[in-house]
């Protein structure tokens, strides 16, 4: 797996990735992936979606 979600705070949604691409990557789809998640999930209140590198395998 490349990605998972790892935290949910103050409206935030935390993505842990396997690398610094695949941050990137989904960065630069940040945008359309805020719409699908809060329309398919929109009692959540998620505002922003974040992304980070896991440490062990962050290349």
């Amino acid at each position: 797996m490349n990605s998972r979600p790892t935290e949910l705070a103050d409206g935030n949604l935390t993505i842990t990735t396997r690398s610094n691409a695949w941050s990137r990557q989904l960065s630069s789809l940040s945008e359309h992936l805020l719409d699908a998640v809060t329309a398919r999930l929109p009692n959540i209140g998620i505002r922003a979606i974040r992304f980070r590198v896991d440490g062990k395998d962050g290349s």
